[in-house]
C-alpha cells in the first residue's frame, strides 16, 4: 500500500522527471491500469520517465527506448521489443539449465528430485475429510507414504 500511495502522490504532481521503480508491479489490475494511463499522459506531455522493472509487458507498452542492466553492467540498449525478447530468452534459458541440472542429478532410486537439497520431505500423508489416510503415489498400499 505504501508503494501505491507513493506512486499516486508522485504521479499527481507535475514532475520534471518521473522515476518509477517496480511500482507498477504492485496492486490490482485497476490500479496498474490507472498508473499506466498516468505515465502515458505524462510522456505525451514530453516529461522524461525512467521505469525500473522486470515486467516486459509494461516495458513494451510504455517505453520507446530500453536499457537492460544485468549485475550492474549494461547488456543491451535499444528498441523495447528486441531487448525484452532477448531478456526473456536468457531468463528462460537460465531456468531450463537449472531444471536440466537438477534432473541430471536425480537419485538412483528413481524419485524425481528438485531444488538444491536444503530441505528434504521424508514422509507425507494425504488425509480425507474424516482424518483417515488416503493412499497415493508409488506406494499406494502404504498409507504412511
Amino acid at each position: 500500500m505504501f508503494l501505491r500511495l507513493a506512486f499516486s502522490v508522485c504521479a499527481c504532481l507535475d514532475p520534471d522527471v518521473l522515476i518509477v521503480d517496480e511500482a507498477l508491479a504492485v496492486g490490482d489490475t485497476a490500479f496498474v491500469h490507472k498508473c499506466m494511463n498516468r505515465v502515458r499522459r505524462l510522456a505525451a506531455r514530453g516529461i522524461p520517465i525512467l521505469i525500473v522493472t522486470h515486467d516486459t509487458d509494461s516495458v513494451r507498452s510504455l517505453c520507446n527506448r530500453v536499457m537492460w542492466i544485468d549485475r550492474g553492467q549494461i547488456r543491451m540498449e535499444g528498441e523495447p521489443k528486441e531487448i525484452t525478447s532477448r531478456y526473456l530468452q536468457e531468463i528462460f534459458s537460465r531456468e531450463k539449465e537449472e531444471v536440466d541440472s537438477v534432473r541430471s542429478s536425480a537419485a538412483s532410486d528413481g524419485y524425481q528430485r528438485w531444488g538444491r537439497g536444503g530441505v528434504r520431505i521424508t514422509n507425507a500423508r494425504l488425509l480425507n475429510a474424516d482424518g483417515n489416510p488416503i493412499a497415493f503415489g508409488r506406494h499406494a498400499n502404504d498409507t504412511d507414504t
